[in-house]
């Protein structure tokens, strides 16, 4: 992945054939672009949305020089989807689910009714996550 939309749609298209269009992913275009910029690429080109496009590329990559990590939350029969959500700080950007299976699934906007146990939710928190739950701890 690049901060350039039109190459990593390009590169997306061009995978799409070989790993499955559903298997493919990239940033949506950034919040940035302009009306005509935005429906300039053909629909069919590109990959599957990853996030949202409040979430660029340029957006994540500031937030890691700001400080903000990625955490790994592995979902149990007692620690399931509703403890994880309410656990989670409000900024946090949930990223990636690991099924059981250690299949990897971006979380787009589409979350699955059931996250299974076993499964690990992959999230970039801000860095005063790590030292508000020292001080809980």
């Amino acid at each position: 992945m690049t901060d350039n939309d039109d190459y990593n749609a390009l590169v997306t298209t061009n995978f799409g054939p070989l790993m499955g269009r559903g298997e493919v992913y990239q940033f949506a275009p950034s919040e940035e672009q302009s009306e005509k910029e935005k429906f300039r690429r053909v629909v069919t080109l590109g990959g599957r949305p990853f996030l949202t496009p409040e979430h660029s590329y340029n957006d994540l990559e500031t937030k890691i020089r700001e400080g903000w990590f990625i955490k790994a939350s592995e979902l149990t029969d007692t620690y399931g989807w509703d403890a994880f959500q309410e656990a989670l700080p409000e900024k946090a950007i949930v990223l990636m689910l690991i099924e059981p299976t250690k299949k990897l699934r971006p979380m787009n906007s589409s979350v699955p009714a059931t996250v299974a146990s076993g499964s690990t939710i992959l999230s970039l928190v801000p860095s005063e996550y790590a030292a508000e739950r020292e001080k809980a701890s």
